[in-house]
């Protein structure tokens, strides 16, 4: 799945969904300079933050990836 496709499908910006791949925040697979998406991956996160508020997860997220970094 191309990020367009799932900012098709999330209603949100594509700049959005790059961030939070690149964050680390949804699954995805950096190939060069595109991402992609797997769709079972992409539901299987769907269904765990079904009542999330996403912009706990991306806080969170960020958490995680800057403590990994160090």
């Amino acid at each position: 799945m191309t990020p367009t496709e799932l900012a098709q499908r999330w209603r949100r910006p594509i700049r959005w969904i790059r961030e939070q791949a690149k964050a680390g925040a949804i699954p995805a697979v950096s190939i060069g300079a595109r991402w992609r998406f797997d769709p079972d991956d992409i539901a299987r996160w769907e269904a765990r933050h079904k009542t999330a508020d996403p912009l706990t997860i991306t806080a969170l997220s960020a958490a995680r990836q800057a403590s990994k970094s160090t």
